[in-house]
């Protein structure tokens, strides 16, 4: 494997998503994660994942995973970056601002609420604080975590791969 290919593969935080959220709402998915293929759209009757699907509502907005609640009757975006540890704060307040036309324009076409949950991790593992007042507002935080742990291990594997090249 290419180093290209490792940093990829540490980059991709969401298709560990993707797989953690399949298996919760019951969509078919492999049994591993590093071994889950993300689909452009999966659905059962719980939940429907667009996965680097952008909606169409005038305007084009992709987002990395789009999670349609059919039990909540609920509508989150969700996206993932990896900005250099100093810029997390920056980056989580973009993914947000980036949404909000669209956040609008969902909830009027669809008539669902509609929420979006940035997933960012420092490249060196830092994730954003989280006001107390909203720690329990999102599923996806509390997964932040894990997918930081991932990520480290994932840039600890490439440096090692670069130091006995």
């Amino acid at each position: 494997m290419t180093t290209e290919n490792q940093y990829k593969k540490r980059h991709d935080v969401a298709n560990a998503l993707h797989w953690s959220l399949s298996k919760k709402h019951q969509l078919a998915c492999s049994n591993k994660s590093y071994e889950h293929k993300r689909e452009g759209v999966i659905e059962n009757d719980q939940a429907k994942i667009l996965s680097d699907y952008g909606i169409e509502t005038g305007r084009h907005v992709p987002t990395a995973v789009t999670l349609i609640d059919k039990i909540k009757k609920k509508v989150s975006f969700i996206d993932v970056a990896i900005p250099w540890d100093t810029r997390v704060d920056e980056k989580e307040r973009e993914k947000i601002f980036k949404y909000q036309v669209l956040k609008t324009e969902i909830r009027r076409i669809w008539n669902m609420p509609v929420e979006t949950e940035p997933i960012i991790i420092g490249t060196q593992g830092t994730i954003p604080e989280v006001p107390e007042k909203e720690s329990g507002k999102t599923r996806c935080r509390s997964s932040s975590r894990t997918h930081a742990d991932k990520l480290l291990l994932e840039t600890a594997h490439i440096v090692r791969k670069v130091m006995d090249s």
